[in-house]
């Protein structure tokens, strides 16, 4: 499993989790470092990354319209 996705913030972190869910794809949610203002990070599946780069993006792109 690689670090994927950082989370600005519990919204952020719960929208790439739904997101990731609806499209099938394993993850893992880490803790964030101390400090780091972070709200977690999302871990992916080598094999997984470039179908989750695509959802991601895509549902990024559909909240700012």
């Amino acid at each position: 499993m690689v670090r994927y996705y950082d989370a600005a913030d519990r919204k952020d972190l719960l929208c790439a989790e739904r997101t990731l869910s609806a499209a099938g794809i394993e993850y893992a949610v880490t803790p964030p470092l101390p400090g780091s203002g972070l709200s977690g990070a999302i871990g992916i599946a080598e094999e997984d990354l470039p179908r989750a780069a695509e959802v991601l993006d895509s549902a990024r792109a559909r909240a700012r319209h």
